[in-house]
């Protein structure tokens, strides 16, 4: 799943208003006006707001340079080809996901008939023309094979598991019982590479070409736009966290900036213990700012390709500098009026009363957005938050008549994303399955399959029950996000699929009721048609938002995707749209890793057939697939004994992030020289992304701060972009 993080406080502050000239300080102000003065600072923030919009210009025009890249913005249904020939994977007619298994005895069989018996001549030992005609005769069955369009077995959702309440390391259990390949089938890959290529054609899910025609390019190659921080030598470095600071010397530069220009706009030719008036300004020309940080659409993310969790960082900052100013503000009036004995009178005062309310309201919402809050009382915290913004900005419009401008801007900015926001959501019916291996629910849209981009996620709100089903309440109409774990325009059927953690009030509610419905007499391979699931509700979905940005996975050489827990979903979308573009000849990636940090080894159970799928996906490509899979926590019963496919390893204990990177740029860089591909090309850069909690991000980010410059300009540069667990 994507980072939660919701914003501290839209607060603005009472402004000052000409019956403030009671406070002597304030009749005798400096010359210089704080209305223009403000108005210049905020003329400098935007300047400088521009200027990180025009660095990442580049990026955008390349990027959009692409149809594909259009992809993102509004989640949708489309109608699409129907070039799969498999019935519908949850249909009465056909009780199982897929066809009958394809075991090694039955596949051998079927490939001596279409043959001909060629493998049976060619062991002949009479004479070398045996063997001859034997490689004639199969060249030329596969030159016929690649002009017929083998249909594709779809492969096996990751919901399918052994059954309901059974332990999935039993004797009888085999994982790849998955009806489209078995432990002796993979073995057999393994083993007999002759097979190996046709076996691994019959598992692709998404596409119905052959072995031959997957090395052959028939899409455009993205060009690939390096990032800032890529391009200037050692400008990378500002990308390292502070020490005992969990934010890095860029963010900080940043911070810097902002709190100077701000110090500026308050103190310049003014004494605030004296002068109340700069700081009630101050705080009101942040409205803006504060707000557009905070909106989950504005045109600041939309060009610079940020989302809103990592705007809502400064937003944060800016909301916590905001309250300084609001309290800076009124405790000098209050401090003034005190003293002289006029508090109470000055309180009568409509415009006055106003101001308090709105410092009343600003320092609640700041008590109520700290993170302890928001990890426990979600709900309460962001109903506050809109009480509180409401209260605020009447206050502020009562209060000073001169400074409703700002207030008008920032209501433009919360209008703006709130319609987008509405355009953005959809209803539909969506289906729940319970992984109990993960303790985890796995959502289908059907409705809606395309509009967003790997790595990209949604809010969601279950409204009702569908079909007979029943809901979660009225608690159900919360919010929550989730990464999205699979392709656009997958061809399947499946449509959208989330993969939800059962770790909140929310999300275990959702679970019980999947697996309430399984437990109820449904199977995951027999299910109803009509229902089109064990349980079915109606959803709000919300999105897509977040996600790689301007970055395009497939321009680049290597990719290194790094997960933990249900963070799965981030690197599964994003290996299953490498796929897709490699067999279409549009990546550049020649090498690409999977690192997945469980807790426990059984966790790996219910995602081995899409582990899988994807490596058999890309066995016959140009690009190197590993999955590399970490369980931190020992078995206190016995170990797991698991058949993995070639390509994926499963070991004890924490990642070792250091050695993992080096193996990635290693991988990346094996098939260049000088810089260089051996089939033309030149190296551009890796992509580190990570998803899952702050400690395992903080661990990436360490290690590609770790390596050196010269090894960087080797691989074309080192991209990292972090999803991060929290809220």
């Amino acid at each position: 799943m994507p980072t939660l993080v919701t914003p501290v406080s839209a607060a603005a502050a009472a402004a000052p208003t000409a019956s403030h000239a009671t406070t002597t300080a304030a009749s005798t102000s400096t010359a210089v006006s704080p209305a223009n003065l403000l108005f210049n600072v905020d003329l400098f923030l935007i300047s400088l707001l521009l200027a990180a919009l025009l660095l990442v210009l580049p990026r955008l025009v390349n990027r959009y340079r692409y149809l594909a890249q259009w992809d993102g913005l509004f989640l949708r249904h489309e109608d699409l080809p129907s070039s799969i020939p498999f019935p519908s994977a949850l249909s009465r007619s056909n009780t199982l996901v897929n066809p009958e298994p394809l075991t090694r005895e039955k596949s051998m069989n079927e490939k001596e008939a279409a043959l001909g018996h060629s493998k049976s001549i060619s062991r002949s030992k009479s004479s070398g023309h045996a063997r001859t005609h034997s490689r004639t005769h199969s060249r030329t069955h596969n030159r016929q094979l690649s002009r017929h369009r083998l249909p594709p077995v779809a492969p096996t959702p990751a919901y399918i598991m052994p059954a309901f309440g059974t332990d999935p390391f039993a004797a009888q259990t085999n994982v790849y019982d998955n009806d489209y390949a078995t432990s002796e089938t993979h073995a057999d890959l393994a083993r007999n590479p002759s097979s190996a290529s046709s076996h691994a054609l019959l598992l692709r899910s998404n596409t119905a070409t052959t072995v031959s025609s997957l090395n052959r390019p028939r899409g455009k190659i993205p060009d690939h736009m390096p990032q800032l921080l890529t391009l200037v030598p050692y400008l990378w470095t500002m990308m390292r966290t502070v020490p005992t600071f969990p934010i890095t010397y860029a963010r900080s530069l940043l911070y810097l900036t902002y709190v100077v220009a701000l110090l500026y706009a308050g103190l310049y030719k003014s004494n605030p213990f004296t002068d109340p008036v700069r700081a009630g300004w101050v705080a009101v020309s942040q409205i803006p700012f504060v707000i557009l940080f905070a909106v989950k659409n504005s045109f600041l993310g939309a060009i610079g390709g940020w989302g809103y969790e990592m705007l809502n960082h400064f937003h944060q900052f800016a909301g916590r500098f905001f309250v300084l100013a609001v309290n800076a503000h009124a405790l000098g009036y209050i401090y003034s009026w005190t003293a002289g004995g006029s508090f109470i009178s000055h309180l009568k005062s409509p415009t006055m009363l106003a101001g308090f309310v709105g410092l009343l309201a600003t320092d609640v919402l700041l008590v109520f957005s700290f993170r302890l809050v928001r990890e426990r009382a979600y709900t309460f915290f962001k109903t506050m938050h809109i009480i509180g913004v409401i209260a605020l900005f009447a206050g502020v419009y009562v209060h000073s008549a001169s400074t409703r401008p700002y207030l008008y801007a920032a209501v433009v900015l919360l209008l703006f994303s709130l319609v987008l926001r509405g355009i953005k959501s959809k209803v539909a019916t969506a289906q729940l399955y319970p992984i109990p291996a993960l303790k985890a629910t796995r959502i289908e849209v059907r409705g809606i399959n395309a509009g967003w981009r790997a790595g990209m996620h949604v809010r969601v709100r279950v409204l009702g029950g569908a079909h007979g089903s029943p809901g979660m309440g009225v608690r159900g109409w919360e919010s929550h996000p989730f990464t999205i774990a699979n392709v656009s325009k997958n061809p399947n059927g499946t449509g959208l699929v989330l993969i939800v953690k059962a770790a909140g009030d929310w999300t275990n509610r959702l679970y019980d009721l999947a697996r309430t419905a399984a437990a109820a007499g449904y199977s995951e391979k027999q299910v109803d048609a009509e229902t089109q699931g064990p349980a079915s509700v109606k959803m709000m979905i919300e999105g897509p938002y977040g996600g790689p940005g301007h970055a395009m996975l497939n321009s680049f050489s290597g990719i290194l995707l790094v997960a933990g827990g249900s963070g799965i979903t981030f690197a599964l979308a994003a290996a299953e749209e490498l796929i897709q573009t490699v067999r279409a000849g549009k990546s550049r990636v020649r090498h690409a890793r999977i690192v997945w940090s469980v807790p426990d080894a059984s966790n790996l159970v219910p995602m081995l057939p899409t582990f899988a799928a994807m490596l058999a996906g890309a066995s016959s490509t140009r690009t190197a697939l590993h999955i590399d899979v970490f369980y931190t926590r020992a078995s206190a019963d016995r170990a797991p004994q698991l058949t993995l496919p070639p390509g994926l390893t499963l070991t004890p204990g924490r990642p070792p992030m250091p050695k993992l990177l080096n193996a990635t740029l290693d991988g990346a860089s094996a098939l260049f020289r000088g810089g260089r591909e051996r089939h033309g090309g030149q190296l551009s850069g890796l992509f580190v992304g990570v998803c899952g909690p702050e400690s395992l991000g903080d661990e990436v980010g360490k290690a590609v701060s770790a390596i050196g410059q010269d090894r960087r300009k080797r691989i074309g540069g080192i991209e990292l972009h972090k999803e991060i667990f929290g809220w």
